[in-house]
C-alpha cells in the first residue's frame, strides 16, 4: 500500500494494483488490515507507545512492509496516512507544498508543507529504528529469562 486518504465518500486507497475508494473510516479499514495480524488499532497503538515510550506522533504499524505516517491528525478530515516504505522521495512543489513520490513512480500531491511531512517522514524512520532495537532487546531479554529459567 501506498496511501490511505480521507475523502467525502470514504477513504481512498493507493497500491500497487491502482487506486480503489471504500465507503469506510479510517480506522474501520486499519483495523480490518490490523485483524489480519491479530490486532487492533487501539491495541497496536498502546503496544507500540509501551515499547518505545513514544506518546505523541506514534506511526501505524500495520506489519513489517507497511508503517504510515499521517499528515495531519487522524480526526482531520484531509488527513492522509502514507506508508513510509513506498516512498522514494519528498519534493517541494512551486507552493511550498510537499509532493511524494513513491517507488512506482507515482505522485500524491498534498497540501502539507514540505518541511512538516519530511519531517514527520524522518521521525518515523527513527522510530521504526527504535521499535526494532526495543523489540530485540524484548525478544533478547525473553530468550535469556528462558534460559535462566530452563537451568533451574
Amino acid at each position: 500500500m501506498h496511501y490511505v486518504k480521507k475523502t467525502a465518500e470514504g477513504i481512498c486507497i493507493k497500491d500497487e494494483s491502482g487506486t480503489r475508494t471504500l465507503k469506510k473510516g479510517f480506522v474501520q479499514y486499519i483495523n480490518e488490515r490490523l485483524i489480519e495480524q491479530l490486532s487492533t488499532f487501539d491495541g497496536r497503538m498502546r503496544a507500540v507507545k509501551t515499547l518505545t515510550q513514544r506518546m505523541r506522533h506514534v506511526p501505524i504499524v500495520i506489519d513489517e512492509g507497511c508503517c504510515l505516517y499521517l499528515t495531519e491528525s487522524l480526526r482531520s478530515p484531509h488527513a492522509i496516512g502514507i506508508n513510509i516504505h513506498a516512498v522514494l522521495s519528498i519534493r517541494r512543489d512551486m507552493h511550498g507544498c510537499a509532493e511524494v513520490w513513491f517507488k512506482d513512480l507515482t505522485v500524491l500531491k498534498t497540501a502539507c508543507d514540505y518541511e512538516a511531512l519530511t519531517q514527520k517522514h524522518a521521525r518515523t524512520a527513527v522510530f521504526l529504528r527504535t521499535l526494532a532495537r526495543a523489540m530485540q532487546e524484548s525478544v533478547f531479554t525473553k530468550t535469556a529469562r528462558m534460559d535462566f529459567i530452563g537451568d533451574v
